[in-house]
């Protein structure tokens, strides 16, 4: 397994799975599903339509979103270890900083998130 060390501008560094096995990315999809994708309201507020919600329930990345739900279980799911003094949890990562997660977030959807393109092959 691969580890990737995320410097993150707060001074702090945060490790990732490389890739993710087939049972963490079964987590992450049942975590997904018992949340729930947005709200038909929220969907229509952040201006997605229907056609990108099915997308995102594939696991494909539509212009780059995922919905909040899988962003917070891949970030607990993916993470190997970190330099904050808390134990990862899904409640220690609502504590870290936009800028922090952001960062993370991003390394993580290149990794984790498949390409509308590789969903069809």
């Amino acid at each position: 397994m691969s580890i990737e060390r995320i410097l993150l501008s707060s001074g702090e560094w945060w490790e990732i799975k490389g890739e993710l096995t087939r049972g963490e990315r079964r987590k992450i999809d049942d975590h997904t599903r018992r949340t729930g994708l947005l709200s038909v309201k929220e969907m229509q507020d952040s201006g997605l339509d229907l056609a990108a919600v099915r997308k995102m329930a594939t696991g494909a990345s539509v212009d780059g979103l995922v919905p909040p739900d899988m962003e917070d279980a891949m970030l607990v799911h993916g993470t190997i270890s970190w330099s904050f003094p808390e134990p990862v949890s899904f409640e220690s990562v609502a504590n870290r900083t936009e800028r922090d997660v952001a960062s993370v977030l991003r390394r993580m959807k290149v990794l984790y998130v498949p390409s509308e393109e590789q969903t069809k092959n």
